[in-house]
């Protein structure tokens, strides 16, 4: 189970950034929209090459602002906990030059060049696939409540395309375009970074066999009375200590508290256990 304690630095710049662009653009009628909108000649015919990523930070309809703040608000944080704000902020950077080049490009060799381009929509499509991917039959803490997944993943995607369906009704060609292209870019996007995500993890990690652990200890008749009452006092207060250790799937986290484990087992046996902690090492070997 996921467990946030504050969101993430790279989450709370985008969205901050998206609710004060969005603002202003409001506040000035839509003067924003001219300046951050792309279209394939903007880019590619008339050099406007700050417009490939400045594009993102406009939402064309509530649909993408729904999309986008759902996303980078409650989703993103636990992917960039889980990846680390460093390598998070990587992935979100080199997706979105790649998608501000590909789409553009997508509509002018098409020779749509009328279509405006502009939401986050693709972006937002990208951190929930890898989401998903990343983290299936796990919940997400939304206040009081515990979502499954698979259940928030569907959800969010299935509202935002209820919001999408009056112009793709009227047969918008102009906003349904670029939404399927925003998608198809995401989704791809997201899949490919789970695989070479999972090529590395597989390069990097050190394969524990739990079942096969196996630490000597010296017998009790070796060891003076003094170091025999020492051990058992030491033993007592593991008992009677109350931390809690839970699997998190926070590589720091887990890392921590599996060694905690590897120590106890280390000083007193794999017996010394407790079933909390049993189940801790359970669930760690099968994500390995």
């Amino acid at each position: 189970m996921f467990r946030l304690f504050k969101i993430g630095k790279v989450s709370f710049l985008i969205t901050f950034v998206f609710v004060l662009t969005n603002a202003f653009n409001f506040a000035t009628s839509g003067l924003f929209e001219s300046y951050l909108s792309s279209g394939a000649l903007d880019f590619f015919a008339g050099s406007s090459y700050w417009k490939a990523i400045t594009y993102l930070f406009l939402q064309p309809d509530i649909g993408s602002m729904f999309l986008t703040l759902f996303t980078f608000m409650l989703v993103s944080p636990f992917l960039e906990n889980l990846l680390s704000s460093k390598y998070f902020a990587k992935l979100i950077f080199v997706f979105s030059i790649f998608q501000g080049i590909a789409v553009p490009l997508f509509f002018f060799l098409t020779k749509q060049y009328d279509v405006n381009i502009s939401g986050a929509d693709g972006l937002a499509i990208f951190v929930i696939t890898l989401f998903s991917l990343l983290n299936p039959g796990y919940s997400v803490s939304l206040g009081r409540f515990k979502i499954k997944t698979g259940l928030l993943t569907v959800t969010t995607i299935m509202t935002w395309l209820l919001v999408k369906v009056p112009a793709i009704m009227i047969g918008d060609w102009s906003v349904l375009l670029p939404v399927l292209a925003f998608t198809c870019l995401g989704f791809i996007a997201g899949v490919a970074s789970y695989i070479v995500l999972k090529e590395d993890e597989k390069k990097e990690n050190i394969k524990i066999d739990f079942d096969e652990l196996d630490i000597l200890l010296p017998k009790a008749e070796e060891l003076k009375p003094a170091l025999i009452s020492k051990e058992m006092h030491h033993a007592k207060e593991y008992d009677n200590d109350s931390y809690s250790i839970e699997f998190t799937n926070n590589p720091s986290e887990d890392e921590e508290s599996l060694n905690m484990i590897l120590d106890k087992i280390n000083d007193y046996g794999k017996e010394s256990l407790s079933r909390e902690e049993l189940n801790f090492l359970e669930e760690y070997s099968t994500h390995l």
